[in-house]
């Protein structure tokens, strides 16, 4: 629809642009006019891509929230295509941006339980998951991608006192087999990734 309601836009601006002026007016007057209706039916179709530009977004996020699970004003998703299932925490977010996204941070107990859903049905029960924390800029601060620092976090502390890596592990990985508890790591480890999608 939207597609067929541009072509008919743009055969109407070829039109208007190769229309002779008419001979019923005076000339300054026919061109003036002839100017600002072409200059009209160019802001029409800029709106008009812009419009379907738009939908073929949200066409887009729908499509993975499709494979992935819709929390809140969120989509998550788990990469289980061939091939893509294990990365390094950097190449994760690489890929989560490929996508359209960035690496999934659970910012309360649904949104990380929806990532332990997805990771369990798509990796299996004793998989690990980055999501996208790190304390890289600074050795125990714990921020996303951005800089902004959490406010949830569940780190396995009843085992092994996460975070306990200090400086050698300092990317954030959630544990499948352990509930989504969450472990410090080396960033060049591999493990699958979760994405997160803004949903309008």
């Amino acid at each position: 629809m939207a597609t067929a309601l541009l072509l008919l836009l743009r055969f109407l601006l070829l039109a208007v642009a190769a229309a002779p002026p008419s001979s019923m007016q005076p000339f300054g007057s026919t061109a003036r006019l002839h100017d600002e209706t072409v200059e009209e039916l160019r802001k029409e179709i800029e709106d008009i891509w812009l419009e379907l530009k738009m939908l073929k977004e949200q066409q887009a996020l729908q499509t993975v929230c499709l494979r992935g699970e819709k929390v809140g004003r969120k989509c998550l998703l788990v990469e289980e295509e061939p091939g893509e299932l294990e990365k390094t925490f950097y190449e994760a977010g690489e890929a989560c941006v490929h996508l359209g996204g960035s690496l999934a941070v659970p910012r309360d107990a649904d949104e990380n339980a929806a990532v332990v859903r997805l990771a369990r049905r798509a990796l299996g029960p004793i998989a690990n998951v980055w999501v996208g924390l790190s304390d890289v800029a600074s050795e125990g601060a714990f921020r996303d991608q951005s800089g902004v620092a959490v406010n949830f976090t569940i780190w396995e502390d009843a085992i092994s006192g996460q975070p306990d890596g200090g400086r050698r592990e300092n990317c954030v990985a959630l544990s499948v087999m352990l509930d989504g508890r969450w472990f410090d790591d080396p960033c060049y480890r591999l493990a699958g990734y979760a994405c997160e999608f803004v949903v309008p």
